[in-house]
């Protein structure tokens, strides 16, 4: 496909670029020609004025003898003189030297040589100008420079066919460069195609040519390709965040099921110590039972979340949400202080039972991490968004750690405070599906503080629709 479509366009660009060259040669060998004719013009008027003022110092030319010694001072082989007087019309040539006389009315008839009258025919009839003539001692004399004329046409006529011939020539070899460069970008186009049915699925970008129908294509190639690599580096994350949360939810069911597993082998033996020992193992099973199960059903929830629509988006108000969120466990601590600075009439759009459980999970973590320390919980707002915070005064989180806490199934260095690892990533996917933002902040030794900042909604706000 590339050599005949590139033999194709250097056929059509040598054609035009061909054609234009040798009307630009036609034109200039036409000026030169009419300059020629001019200079011309100019040496046949001069020779003229020099035949009058001889012919005033002969007298009359009534015959051929005066004539020659008029015309033997000079020599022009490709010209005619003629001297008319009377009746009589005499004619000079000087390729031999002949005067010969006629009528004077007879047509001078001075043509070129057969082989070159079609040839100059038209050229030559640009350069025939009516002779130059002068009237001295009642004797016309005339000079006609057509066989230099006819010269010029041949010279002119010559020299632009060389000159067209080789304007061709290199017409056709600049027409090849300029073909190879047009199918430059249609070539890697194909180049990119090929590459993609071969099954490499690398993004390739062709540079565009300009905003011709070529560029256009180009164009809506590379932003085909920009939307591929997007939807294929989507797909690779996501088949990674599935490996990933497989392998993580193997790993974390693994020791519950090693357990379960341990425990029934040695009831199936009946290996107990002590009568009393069976309810002990029964107590056990069930406490790793509902640890897989709420893991399951934390998995279930991110996943979930992953696949389902946009959530429920009520107008709440979140001074008063996160009070009854925080006041029943309060409650049932006592052993635990919570401050609470908390402004109500605060309003965002909420999906209530999803941002219920970020809440109470930051503040499960805090009491989990912090049991002696001071819990404050803070509900403020600013122009544009609603903070809810929640701060603790334990042990902190090291800085290399805390870039991780919100990934699924991270724990983190303790290992003796119990948890799944998701609790943390379910509340950022909780609060970033009511377009919002979850963040930490931690000092070692002085406590971590996390803010959710939501959009917040006036009483002149119109409707949230998400």
């Amino acid at each position: 496909m590339g050599r005949s479509l590139r033999a194709h366009l250097q056929r059509t660009y040598g054609a035009m670029l061909a054609l234009l060259l040798i009307c630009l040669s036609l034109l200039a060998g036409f000026i030169a020609y009419l300059a020629q004719l001019s200079s011309l013009d100019s040496d046949v008027e001069k020779a003229l004025r020099a035949y009058a003022s001889r012919a005033q110092s002969l007298g009359p030319l009534a015959t051929r003898e005066k004539i020659a010694r008029l015309a033997s001072t000079t020599f022009h082989p490709q010209w005619t003189l003629t001297v008319a007087r009377d009746d009589v019309r005499y004619v000079v040539h000087w390729q031999p030297f002949t005067v010969t006389s006629e009528p004077r009315n007879a047509a001078l008839m001075i043509a070129p040589p057969p082989f070159l009258q079609r040839i100059v025919a038209a050229a030559s009839t640009l350069g025939l100008r009516n002779p130059a003539k002068v009237v001295v001692n009642d004797s016309e004399i005339a000079l006609f420079p057509t066989g230099t004329v006819q010269q010029i046409a041949v010279r002119t006529l010559v020299i632009v066919g060389i000159i067209s011939l080789i304007a061709a020539f290199f017409a056709f070899l600049a027409a090849g460069r300029l073909a190879s460069d047009a199918l430059k970008p249609l070539l890697a186009l194909q180049k990119a195609f090929n590459a993609i049915a071969s099954g490499d699925l690398t993004p390739s970008y062709v540079a565009e040519s300009g905003t011709d129908e070529l560029g256009s294509l180009i164009g809506s190639y590379n932003r085909a390709t920009d939307t591929a690599t997007k939807l294929r580096l989507e797909r690779d994350a996501a088949e990674a965040r599935t490996h990933q949360f497989i392998a993580d939810a193997g790993h974390q069911l693994r020791t519950p099921l090693t357990v379960l597993g341990g425990f029934i082998g040695i009831l199936r033996r009946g290996q107990l110590r002590h009568e009393d020992d069976a309810p002990k193992i029964l107590q056990k099973m069930d406490t790793q039972i509902e640890i897989m199960r709420k893991l399951v059903e934390r998995m279930m929830v991110l996943e979930s979340w992953h696949s389902a629509d946009s959530p429920i988006c009520e107008l709440t108000d979140v001074g008063e949400f996160v009070t009854g969120i925080v006041d029943p466990i309060a409650a049932s601590r006592p052993e635990v202080n919570f401050r609470l600075n908390i402004v109500t009439g605060l309003n965002a759009c909420i999906d209530p039972a999803e941002l219920t459980y970020a809440i109470s999970n930051l503040v499960e973590n805090a009491i989990k991490y912090a049991p002696e320390g001071i819990i404050t919980v803070e509900v403020r707002a600013d122009g544009k968004s609603v903070y809810i915070a929640i701060e603790d005064e334990g042990p902190g989180i090291s800085a290399d750690v805390l870039p991780h806490i919100f990934d699924r199934f991270y724990r983190g260095t303790r290992r003796d405070v119990p948890g799944s690892g998701l609790g943390l990533a379910i509340a950022k996917g909780a609060v970033e599906r009511a377009h919002g933002s979850l963040g930490a902040q931690s000092t070692l030794g002085k406590g971590t503080r996390f803010t959710i900042a939501l959009p917040r909604f006036t009483v002149a706000s119109p409707s949230y629709v998400v």
